[in-house]
């Protein structure tokens, strides 16, 4: 074996997975995801007509990321404590789904499940990351400059309620941003997921409020659901066993090297 082919195989666990590597690895996996997310666009049921039928093809797509996440690993010890937290705010949201089917009062309850839900993602970016204060200086103007863009519109309870539901989702962001630092190589493709999919889930949050409370537009709702959908789904794939991704690479660049002879079939 030549010493070229050494080095590739003693250091693989240290080459940084690509784009490609990641997503023929995850997409498979979220299948069933990616198929109920399009029967719902093409169902596209009213929203000025809720049904039991409307809520379950709403939550349908986060239901397929419950056993997504749960493939990565649920029990109780501590390596899988992130998977756990991401896995309840799953629950959560898809509860917060549910309500938000049906008109006033629900629309508080589904904000309430949905604060509660960035509770647990803000718990689960928490783990095993640096605080990094600096980086919540954007979300805090964002939380300042969500609220005064919203507040004409805000009556009765609403009026305390969104500003601190605003306060949470940026939170989010900013816990989500902590766990990364590009500049000193503090990264991975998980933790850059959890990154898109803070950004994608603020941006959902933040149509829903300006097309319920200040000025309701046409196409509202075609992007309030797909940015929710697809920050879950990188909030659902922030939570990958990277080392199935590295098994995956490891046999990749061995079999590369018996291709080109370098090496003889099982040979370590």
């Amino acid at each position: 074996m030549s010493s070229g082919t050494h080095s590739l195989l003693r250091n693989v666990e240290t080459i940084r997975a690509t784009p490609y590597d990641v997503f023929s690895h995850l997409v498979p996996r979220l299948m069933p995801f990616i198929k109920t997310v399009i029967i719902y666009f093409v169902a596209w049921l009213p929203t000025s007509q809720p049904t039991v039928a409307s809520a379950i093809l709403k939550c349908l797509p986060i239901g397929m990321l419950l056993p997504f996440v749960a493939m990565q690993g649920l029990s109780m010890r501590s390596e899988h404590t992130y998977q756990r937290r991401v896995f309840v705010g799953l629950i959560l949201s898809a509860i917060g789904d549910a309500c938000l089917v049906w008109p006033d009062p629900h629309f508080i309850t589904g904000m309430i499940a949905f604060g509660i839900a960035h509770i647990w993602y803000i718990r689960a970016f928490m783990h095993q990351s640096k605080l990094r204060p600096f980086k919540a200086i954007p979300f805090l103007l964002f939380t300042i400059l969500g609220a005064v863009i919203l507040y004409p519109g805000l009556t009765g309870i609403l009026i305390p309620a969104v500003p601190v539901y605003i306060f949470l989702v940026n939170a989010m962001g900013w816990r989500a941003f902590s766990r990364v630092d590009i500049l000193s190589g503090d990264w991975t493709w998980t933790k850059v997921f959890a990154c898109i999919g803070a950004v994608l889930f603020i941006l959902s949050d933040f149509i829903i409020g300006i097309d319920k409370f200040l000025i309701p537009f046409n196409g509202a709702r075609a992007i309030i659901m797909s940015s929710y959908y697809g920050g879950q789904a990188f909030i659902a794939m922030s939570s990958v066993n990277t080392n199935d991704i590295a098994v995956k690479l490891r046999d990749r660049k061995r079999k590369l090297a018996q291709e080109v002879g370098e090496i003889k079939p099982h040979e370590d």
